[in-house]
């Protein structure tokens, strides 16, 4: 997928872009960024498609009630749990542009300030704050939502949408209010029924003549087996199964599945970085002064002297027993 700087000359209907402290980025839409094609609950596929419509024929309604026309979510969920595929259908059924707004990238009330600005400068966008708990520890929270509702006033024809992995970090009865963020939806990993029929459809179908057991059979062992797993975890699947297609190597596609999904339950953490505790701890870290750390680490250092010279202690005595009784 190319990536290019993106311009007010450019017409950015059907990109989808992402700013950054250093300018924004556009990329072009892959075709299974559809509402159709997404591995979604049909529930929530219609929620989708129902939104988009309404919505988006909306804007004499707003108008007749003197409302920038606008509209607000909150999506949460675990990693891989389909929100940012969900917001990517969204823009895709509005035919709209699909703004984003990492929460990495805005790292004070001025960064956060310049990108709403760039991002409300043309309607027909969904804007999207991503990890949005992170974003507003970055700042006061009254300063966050000052500078947000100062641009959703000023924004006509945008859909918002706020995202968050820890909707517990979030101060959710200011974030989701009429006029912000209207609706909260949950994403979650697929059920047991969704998962059946995500491995029926996009696995046991078409390698279907490589089974070496019967296919009723794995595929109740297969739903048992991925319990945990997420949508991002079987659009993986789908990587290996193309490879293997790439390298003629088919029939190797059961053993190379149950392989990476046993190794997915055991690690628990499909980006194979820190852990959102090690986050945690070091963004309280960094929140501490750092005399109180040096403080800290002096301690440490004193505990750690002490630990050894207890257990030298204990072992030199260990070894002056063993001496004097073989001596005796």
């Amino acid at each position: 997928m190319l990536r290019r700087r993106y311009t007010d000359r450019m017409n950015d209907s059907h990109a989808s872009i992402r700013w950054t402290r250093s300018g924004s980025l556009s990329f072009s839409w892959s075709e299974h960024e559809t509402v159709e094609k997404l591995a979604l609950h049909s529930g929530l596929r219609e929620r989708i498609l129902t939104l988009s419509q309404r919505f988006g024929n909306g804007r004499e309604h707003f108008q007749s009630m003197r409302l920038s026309w606008r509209k607000g979510l909150f999506f949460f969920g675990p990693s891989g749990s389909g929100k940012t595929a969900a917001s990517r259908a969204i823009a895709r059924s509005l035919n709209w542009s699909h703004w984003t707004l990492p929460a990495h990238e805005v790292l004070n009330a001025h960064l956060f300030e310049t990108a709403l600005a760039e991002a409300v400068s043309k309607s027909a966008r969904v804007i999207i704050l991503e990890d949005v708990d992170r974003m507003i520890r970055t700042m006061e929270t009254e300063d966050f939502f000052i500078l947000l509702d100062h641009a959703m006033e000023r924004a006509d024809g945008v859909l918002w949408i706020a995202t968050s992995k820890h909707p517990e970090l979030t101060p959710k009865t200011q974030l989701v209010r009429p006029g912000r963020f209207d609706e909260s939806w949950r994403f979650d990993v697929p059920a047991p029924l969704l998962r059946k029929e995500i491995l029926m459809n996009d696995f046991m179908v078409p390698f279907f003549s490589t089974l070496s057991q019967d296919e009723d059979q794995l595929l109740g062992e297969l739903v048992e087996e991925t319990h945990g797993l997420t949508f991002a975890h079987f659009e993986e699947l789908r990587q290996i199964a193309a490879q293997l297609k790439l390298s003629d190597r088919l029939p190797e596609f059961w053993i190379e599945a149950r392989s990476y999904i046993q190794d997915q339950i055991i690690s628990g953490d499909r980006w194979g970085g820190m852990s959102d505790k090690t986050t945690e701890v070091r963004e309280r870290v960094q929140a501490v002064d750092a005399r109180v750390l040096e403080a800290a680490l002096d301690m440490t250092d004193v505990f750690r002297r002490l630990m050894d010279k207890v257990i030298g202690d204990a072992a030199e005595k260990a070894r002056t027993d063993q001496l004097e009784q073989g001596n005796n």
